[in-house]
């Protein structure tokens, strides 16, 4: 096969006929390639070739410079660039080169101590499938009859056979469970105790982990932007510039004339069948239940509530008439159920609900779909790039010309671009699944880690969490908070970045985002379609990097058509004190067990908590109980010192204006939790994760009974989550 570079070799009439050869061969090898799914037909705009006609070239376009990008942040806290936002550092703590959203991104010098590693299991992979060390190892197969190059295994030749065409392995699944991997016995599963890094010492020796300095996280102060829309760069300190209508960001610098494009082809994307959230089977049960429990649900509405602070009269009314009145377009719900259904994941199979079983299986056939749509539209996109430049070379080749032989072999299609408009059809769902996740984001803000609220996210998920809330911010700031309004033009302005963000995810997943060779990309592209046809299994699926940023953006898709629930759906949540009651008086409660929605025009609205005592989930007769105000301790739920809590946003306060506290605002594992007066600093927040602990926002540590003995008369500490029945906890009336 020739590729570009060679061809480049070639003169005259001999260059034209060579490179016509190649492309004829490339559209052969791809139009053999047969995929078992409907194929829709999608079309180029610009830039590409109707029939036997060649279409006008897409141009480009100089930014438009607006403004300086804001970057004021308050004293004691310093500026990051990835984020755009402003953070603190624990008092005595420098920054460490981690990402600023990690649990490790401040440290201070302590004397070195040394620890062992924790034998976790023996390392495991699929039938067929090879160890890779990466990522704390992870497992792998190439097609049968292929074997591992000596490419990288995420690479798009990391397979290859004698005489054949590379082909890229199949990720399936992490090797270790818990930890990472190490060849030792044919390969093992170790940890380091958190805060530790692995030495050269063998695993299994006294000296196999070392901490030298003391890791905490860093504290988000404050989000800084440039106005929606607009496009934020580095130059000059931090600038914002706009593209001329219908022109996106290339990568050429933003003071180029070519910063902004219409591309060199651009590909209309055909409208799909998508089924929407309330005709995925199971989708509707979950629903109900979270509506039903309302934990979850209230805890992201009062969140949004509390960050639109100028009216969360208007945003609380506006969510809940929502799930009322057209519950498909809720973020929130919409939101809720994806998760229900990814925390079942953690469960035996025979442990899931049907619903559960049923939804898992939904997203596992429309993330499938997704795939084969997304790599057909681009397999489609590509020949029609091949057959525009066979066209162009046949009639230069006529008239005997060679100039400008590079601008006629041109720039390959921009799949990112293709896969963004894919996803902006659907931009007022995908949308508003970001306003639940920036209240997610809001609702975990002080906690280190995502997974506590989502086990399953990484890294690219918090940044999809403050684009979201910068976004979010940004029209707040605008006094867009008036009812009717506010969600509706939050999702509008989040629409953007969202579809942005999939299409980065999506592209970075099939492996074609950076494409410039036209051999790598056929191969690519054709091994893109035996790919994406492969079954799903989402146990697997959600274990590769970023798996659940991917999940999370193909159930926007999925998602995206409008649906109606059933009658029953209705009648099930009626009674309930539902969003069926949102033309009934009253008050909004937001409650643990009930909410209430004032008249159609009332402006009274408040958020209130009943109160409850907190039992231990295992041994529901044992609550936390106070004889002498200050400490805590078991007792029994009927005893006179039982306390009786109240919710106050993230505060847990117990009478005579005592709250849940950590003692001396300690961020180390093992620091007693006590009542103290209330202040409301971060070492009095708390919230439920969708495991029932109890999550410090201080350092993100789980309230604990020490030892995990769990009799009366035993105290209460912070400790590493650990999902042991000693964090687990429920309200009790």
């Amino acid at each position: 096969m020739v590729s570009f570079g060679a061809c480049a070799r070639h003169s005259g009439r001999g260059f034209a006929l060579v490179f016509m050869g190649m492309l004829l061969a490339a559209w052969v090898s791809l139009t053999a390639v047969e995929v078992s799914a409907e194929t829709l037909p999608g079309r180029p705009i610009c830039g590409g070739a109707v029939g036997n006609q060649i279409q006008p070239a897409c141009d480009r376009q100089p930014a438009k410079f607006i403004s300086k990008a804001r970057r004021d942040c308050p004293r004691g806290s310093f500026f990051d660039l990835g984020t755009w936002a402003c953070f603190q550092c624990p008092p005595g703590y420098q920054r460490t080169a981690n990402s600023v959203t990690e649990w490790d991104a401040c440290s201070k010098d302590v004397p070195d101590q040394t620890a062992r590693a924790k034998y976790e299991s023996r390392a495991s992979c699929p039938p067929g499938a090879f160890v890779d060390p990466r990522n704390g190892g992870e497992c792998w197969s190439c097609p049968s009859g292929y074997g591992r190059t000596l490419a990288a295994v995420d690479a798009w030749d990391a397979c290859g056979a004698v005489l054949k065409d590379a082909k890229a392995a199949t990720f399936r699944g992490k090797a270790c469970k818990n930890g990472w991997y190490d060849p030792r016995k044919g390969g093992e599963c170790w940890s380091c105790p958190r805060g530790f890094i692995r030495t050269a010492a063998a695993v299994d020796q006294h000296n196999a982990c070392l901490r030298e300095v003391d890791l905490q996280p860093a504290k988000r102060t404050a989000a800084l932007t440039c106005e929606a829309g607009d496009h934020f760069d580095l130059i000059d300190g931090g600038t914002c510039w706009r593209c001329p209508t219908n022109y996106v960001r290339t990568v050429m610098g933003v003071k180029t004339r070519e910063a902004c494009e219409n591309l060199s082809l651009q590909w209309d994307v055909p409208n799909r069948n998508l089924p929407g959230l309330f005709r995925l089977k199971g989708a509707e049960a979950l629903a109900i239940e979270v509506i039903r429990d309302r934990d979850q649900l209230n805890l992201m509405i009062a969140q949004g509530a509390k960050d639109a602070s100028k009216n969360p009269d208007a945003w609380v009314k506006e969510a809940w008439e929502t799930i009322a009145k057209d519950p498909a377009q809720s973020g929130f719900l919409s939101t809720a159920v994806l998760m229900k259904a990814l925390n079942a994941l953690e469960k035996p199979v025979a442990k899931r609900s049907s619903a559960e079983r049923d939804l898992i299986q939904e997203i596992e056939t429309g993330i499938r779909e997704n795939r084969i749509f997304l790599a057909d539209q681009a397999r489609q996109m590509y020949e029609n790039w091949i057959h525009m430049r066979q066209l162009t070379l046949a009639a230069n080749a006529k008239r005997g010309g060679m100039s400008s032989v590079a601008a006629r072999i041109g720039s390959p299609p921009d799949f990112h671009t293709m896969i963004s408009k894919t996803v902006r059809g659907a931009a007022a769902p995908l949308a508003n699944l970001g306003i639940g996740i920036v209240a997610m984001s809001n609702a975990t803000r002080h906690i280190p880690t995502f997974k506590v609220f989502a086990p399953h996210g990484g890294k690219l998920i918090k940044q999809v969490l403050y684009t979201g809330e910068k976004v979010a911010k940004v029209v707040i700031k605008k006094g867009v908070t008036t009812a009717g309004s506010s969600a509706a033009n939050i999702a509008a302005a989040a629409a953007g970045p969202m579809a942005i963000l999939t299409a980065t995810m999506i592209t970075i997943q099939m492996g074609i985002e950076e494409i410039a060779e036209s051999e790598k990309m056929r191969i690519t592209i054709t091994d893109n379609l035996r790919l994406a046809a492969q079954q799903v299994r989402l146990e697997e699926f959600i274990q590769q990097k970023d798996g659940f940023e991917q999940v999370m953006h193909h159930w926007g898709i999925i998602t995206s058509a409008p649906s109606k629930p059933s009658p029953a759906f209705f009648a099930a949540v009626k009674g309930s004190a539902g969003p069926s009651q949102v033309s009934s008086p009253g008050q909004i409660n937001i409650t643990t067990n009930r909410v209430t929605i004032p008249k159609p025009g009332s402006s009274s609205v408040t958020i209130q908590h009943g109160t409850f005592k907190l039992a231990l989930t295992a041994k529901p007769s044992l609550c936390l109980g106070s004889s002498d105000g200050k400490s805590l301790k078991l007792v029994g739920c009927a005893d006179r010192a039982a306390v009786t809590w109240n919710q106050n946003g993230d505060v847990l306060q117990a009478p005579g204006g005592k709250c849940m506290d950590i003692a001396g605002e300690s961020t180390r594992a093992g620091a007693q939790i006590i009542l103290w007066t209330c202040h409301g600093k971060a070492n009095q927040k708390w919230q439920f994760s969708s495991r029932d602990e109890l999550v410090s926002g201080l350092a993100g540590q789980c309230a604990d009974v020490p030892g995990g003995r769990l009799v009366p008369g035993n105290g209460l500490q912070t400790w590493e989550c650990n999902r042991s029945a000693a964090q687990k906890w429920k309200k009790l009336p």
